[in-house]
């Protein structure tokens, strides 16, 4: 989590890297690490991620499938703010 500011600034340039992070076999853990750069890629400006429809869709779903609760609760939040982009 802590090179997520440094993956995140690189903005449209890391977006195919952090696909291949949600491929079928991402865990939970991989899904929110993936997700918390692309909010901080919102948070930077360095790419407009709620814009990219079809991220979003791939976001929403990894996370609606996530089996630990408390983790989609919290991604889910992660995902209104993206939406919102209230930074």
């Amino acid at each position: 989590m802590g090179l997520a500011s440094p993956i995140a600034e690189k903005g449209a340039a890391a977006v195919p890297f952090l696909l291949k992070q949600l491929g079928p076999n991402a865990d939970d853990l991989a899904v929110r690490d993936t997700l918390l750069i692309f909010e901080a890629m919102a948070h930077f400006k360095s790419y407009d991620v709620k814009s990219d429809i079809a991220l979003m869709t791939t976001l929403t779903s990894k996370v609606t499938g996530m089996k630990d609760k408390e983790w989609q609760k919290i991604c889910l939040e992660m995902i209104k703010r993206i939406k919102g982009s209230a930074f």
